[in-house]
């Protein structure tokens, strides 16, 4: 009998060993990466550190059962190995920022919320307009406004809220709603960063003549409209990194061809999120990646 033939086929498997034992590069206290998801016309950003984690916006829903929650951030999540989420921030009740928070919140415990908004009044209004009576959405563990002066820190990393003053349950209109998007500083030891919702010039000149600090990355408000991201705002926070979040074709116009090049002009490497999908950066001492 001769001996069976030894075929590469067999050995084929080794080819996958390396996916799975490559290790994500763990960050140091003082590190974070932030990940803005492509979820089309809404906002959803990941800021994690060495030990926490923060989801700010959860994407557009489009129907019942339908939504970017469900169908992009849960299963990037899970892709990263979260089983929880440390803090979910909720800039304001847009449907394109606010859709899938149940889906969100069905899939993941959250120890600590903030919204501009009355985030379990909502969650219970969007329950009985989804006839989900019957299948509660878990609510986090403590629920705050993102007021201005709110401010905590963990791992090495300062996170505040700049805006808004104050929040109001009595906020109708789209116009107010932006105006009063959640703005969360991320400040760490060699980098920063700013998540602006979708507040407008008039606040972003609040910003200016606040004393707003430097940021690296900007999270351009408002997907790029044109009604945010002002010449004196961008001048002032000289990000290196500009990143609008959009949908492919936006019929909103998302980013303004101007806004754009208003980061250009001051500097800023510009990325839309519709060009070249879900955007990371990955910030350690001294390194952009």
């Amino acid at each position: 009998m001769t001996p069976r033939a030894i075929t590469t086929r067999n050995y084929l498997w080794l080819l996958v060993l390396p996916c799975l034992l490559w290790g994500r590069e763990r960050m140091a206290p003082g590190d974070w990466r932030l990940t803005a998801l492509d979820v089309g016309q809404g906002s959803a950003i990941i800021v994690q550190t060495t030990n926490s984690s923060l989801l700010f916006d959860t994407g557009v829903r489009r129907a019942r059962d339908s939504d970017m929650g469900a169908q992009v951030i849960v299963p990037f999540l899970r892709s990263i190995g979260l089983s929880a989420l440390d803090v979910l921030v909720v800039s304001h009740a847009d449907l394109d920022h606010v859709g899938g928070t149940a889906s969100v919140l069905q899939q993941y415990p959250v120890q600590q919320s903030y919204s501009s908004f009355d985030l379990q009044r909502h969650m219970g209004r969007e329950a009985r307009l989804l006839d989900m009576a019957g299948n509660s959405i878990p609510l986090p563990l403590a629920m705050a406004a993102c007021t201005r002066g709110t401010k905590w820190e963990v791992d090495g990393v300062r996170f505040e809220f700049i805006w808004p003053v104050q929040t109001s349950s009595s906020v109708s209109s789209t116009a107010d709603r932006n105006a009063n998007s959640c703005v969360l500083s991320i400040r760490g030891p060699w980098h920063s960063a700013l998540l602006t919702g979708d507040v407008g010039h008039w606040q972003e000149l609040t910003f200016v003549e606040s004393g707003l600090e430097s940021h690296d990355v900007v999270v351009v408000g408002h997907h790029g409209s044109n009604t945010s991201s002002g010449q004196a705002f961008v001048n002032q926070v000289e990000a290196q990194v500009a990143i609008a979040q959009a949908g492919w074709w936006s019929r909103f116009g998302h980013p303004h061809s101007e806004v754009e090049q208003r980061w250009l002009r001051s500097g800023s490497a510009f990325f839309a999120v519709t060009w070249t999908g879900p955007c990371r950066c990955c910030l350690l001492p001294g390194s952009w990646a």
